[in-house]
């Protein structure tokens, strides 16, 4: 399967991702044509992570991993109007008008609302137990990894801005069609479609979605060539082609995996700590949970701003009988901040600068960090 590979360097990748991270959750894309190999793929991702981890004797840390499927999401076929012949032997007895044919690769035919509301779900699915895990075992937090395959999921923005590593199956026309087309008794083609549907409407819809698309995903992609394999020889090559990229793609994945973990750790080791203590008292001892946050544009922080959430904890906990877990300083959006202050004034600091101050801010207390939240956002909300 991967006879060719354009590397994309883990800097690069990880600059494409949120800086910040609110899930210790891996999301993996995995993207291609019709039966480029994009779900064989993904079943073999969390088998091979599982026995790297054995082989490097990290038995204990377990390993949370969910795969969606973008055709477990499929709603409906679409008919659309083709302006052309579907059929390469015309009669001449057909006329020239647009004719109504059902295609099942439309961006309609799939129920991107619920995709999405699983994906969510997934993910703090998938936190919890990687949190409770790491909890049990006295660590940051174990291994989580959630899978997306579809053969148009980089078309969907939303979706898109979940991902962490995306890798795009790439091979050529004939390969496609001609996989598409083996009959159906073929294990892996159980829905089998005419060379003319293929060569019309599949082919063409996926040259669209890799242009509009996965192209304009720059490097946040890597492409991975899917070679053609007519004979028995090729089919043992495509084996081995196969465990390597798996091989490969594993230590991206476990790659990003420490990643992130660090910097969820960043935003939540004292939450998590705090919480693990609180989990420790007697319940008579225990205190409502909560969790403070303050926002602004800390142009530039100062120690008051430190100090109003301390005496807010105090009342918080001597007069209503709460217990503060861990308060946060958001600083807000560029957006804000440049109409606040303006660009050009000498009071405007970037958010990421804001949010390193308040981090050393902080880095003395027990319960307050840095947040990065309404920064990361797309615009000041």
């Amino acid at each position: 399967m991967a006879a060719s590979r354009r590397r994309v360097s883990t800097a690069q990748v990880q600059r494409c991702c949120p800086p910040y991270r609110n899930s210790p959750v891996v999301v993996v894309g995995i993207s291609g044509a019709s039966r480029s190999g994009k779900t064989r793929l993904a079943q073999a991702i969390p088998q091979h992570v599982g026995s790297k981890e054995q082989q490097q004797q990290q038995q204990n840390r377990d390993l949370h991993c969910q795969i969606l499927r973008q055709d477990d999401y499929w709603q409906q076929s679409v008919a659309i109007s083709w302006p052309s012949k579907l059929h390469e032997a015309e009669d001449e007895n057909d006329d020239e008008s647009p004719r109504v044919v059902v295609s099942e690769e439309e961006y309609e035919c799939t129920n991107w609302e619920a995709l999405l509301s699983n994906l969510e779900r997934s993910i703090e699915s998938l936190r919890q137990q990687s949190c409770a895990s790491a909890t049990s075992a006295g660590e940051k937090s174990s291994r989580a990894i959630l899978i997306v395959e579809g053969f148009q999921i980089f078309g969907n923005e939303e979706l898109r801005q979940h991902l962490d590593l995306c890798y795009y199956l790439e091979m050529d026309t004939e390969t496609c069609i001609a996989r598409r087309t083996e009959p159906s008794h073929h294990v892996k083609n159980p829905n089998p479609k005419s060379r003319e549907y293929c060569k019309h409407i599949l082919w063409p819809k996926h040259v669209e979605y890799q242009e509009t698309a996965v192209k304009s995903m720059g490097d946040s992609v890597q492409w991975i060539h899917v070679p053609t394999n007519n004979t028995s020889r090729a089919n043992k090559v495509e084996e081995a082609e196969f465990a390597q990229l798996v091989s490969q793609t594993t230590q991206d994945i476990l790659h990003e995996c420490s990643w992130i973990q660090q910097q969820y750790h960043k935003n939540y080791q004292k939450l998590t700590r705090n919480y693990q203590s609180w989990l420790l008292l007697e319940e008579t001892q225990r205190g409502q949970p909560v969790v403070l946050v303050s926002t602004g544009s800390y142009s530039p922080v100062h120690l008051q701003h430190v100090q109003i959430l301390e005496e807010a904890k105090q009342r918080m906990e001597q007069d209503h009988g709460y217990h503060c877990l861990a308060g946060f300083l958001s600083p807000s959006h560029d957006d804000y901040v440049q109409s606040k202050l303006g660009r050009t004034s000498g009071g405007y600091i970037s958010s990421q600068h804001l949010h390193a101050m308040i981090q050393l801010a902080t880095q003395d207390s027990s319960w307050l960090n840095a947040h990065s939240w309404e920064m990361s956002q797309d615009g000041f909300v």
